[in-house]
């Protein structure tokens, strides 16, 4: 018989994603580990540390732990606040620890390096170019926990498999071109559980790829009544 699971004690925010991450398997019934594996694709001993609160595990750990309680996907909706806490509190603990001040040292104060700031989930900018667009979404699955393949199958059913060659040829750092815009559906839906968010990518998407055919193919010229020829004017709906 499988020892009890020890109590999750004291507070902190890898400890509150544990004991959430509990509450969710206690209403599914509290199924074992092993069964929660054979759903999550992921191993028992991994998911058990996931709710051990000593570590904040990855968001595709995170998410696959919630849905494989809740398969409807509320629970790792729910649960995802919480996780954004514990990894931001991981991040910073994993952070070198700050030097003492040049007065307690007596040392010259050290050259000022400029750092990025910390950033929320990538966005796409609809003004950028393809590139940028592609290295983006490359941030975006990095952001979300770098999600397998199958997740997108898993949460869409069957009809929208993406095999994982297709996904590393639209993610390469080489490419220069857009990827289809299915593939970036896809990829962008096995990252986000937000319709507008996923919204956001398309509508990016199909800017950037509007002004890259407008770049390649100039408007050619209309003829007018008296025989002259004026603008073609390209008419975009709003």
């Amino acid at each position: 018989m499988a020892r009890p699971e020890g109590l999750v004690e004291g507070h902190g925010p890898f400890r509150n994603l544990a004991r959430e991450l509990r509450r969710i398997r206690d209403v599914a019934g509290r199924p074992g580990y092993r069964e929660l594996a054979e759903t999550a694709h992921y191993s028992r001993e991994t998911l058990s540390a996931a709710a051990r609160g000593a570590v904040c595990p990855s968001w595709a750990v995170t998410k696959a732990f919630a849905d494989a309680c809740d398969p409807t996907g509320a629970a790792a909706r729910g649960v995802r606040p919480l996780w954004e806490v514990a990894n931001e509190a991981s991040r910073r603990k994993g952070a070198p620890a700050r030097q003492r001040r040049p007065a307690e040292t007596g040392a010259p104060p050290p050259a000022r390096t400029r750092t990025s700031p910390p950033i929320g989930r990538p966005r796409p900018d609809p003004a950028g170019t393809p590139a940028q667009y592609v290295y983006q979404l490359r941030a975006l699955r990095a952001w979300a926990g770098n999600p397998a393949t199958w997740e997108t199958t898993k949460r869409l059913g069957a009809w929208w498999n993406l095999p994982s060659s297709t996904m590393y040829d639209a993610l390469s750092p080489a490419r220069t071109t857009l990827p289809p815009l299915r593939t970036v559906k896809l990829i962008v839906m096995a990252c986000l559980d937000d319709d507008d968010a996923a919204e956001e990518w398309l509508s990016a998407w199909r800017a950037i790829n509007l002004r890259e055919f407008t770049r390649a193919n100039p408007r050619p010229a209309a003829e007018s009544a008296d025989g002259a020829r004026a603008p073609l004017r390209v008419v975009v709906s709003q």
